[in-house]
């Protein structure tokens, strides 16, 4: 594996925690897009706070999880 290859491999990693399956197999298909520059932009955030997430999410696989 070419050290590029390596270094692609270990952003996508980095971040697979935390994008959907659609999202990584768009990065994967083009590793150009995690080298874009950053935008500035005003955005709104909701935080939910789900009873009981960390236990539920670390024993059922994640599409489950997604279902509930």
């Amino acid at each position: 594996m070419t050290e590029e290859k390596l270094r692609i491999s270990k952003m996508l990693g980095h971040i697979s925690p935390f994008v959907p399956q659609s999202v990584l197999k768009i990065a994967e298909k083009d590793p150009a897009l995690l080298e874009q520059d950053k935008e500035e932009k005003e955005v709104s955030v909701l935080f939910l706070d789900l009873e009981d997430y960390t236990h539920l999410s670390s024993r059922l696989p994640r599409l489950e999880v997604n279902a509930i």
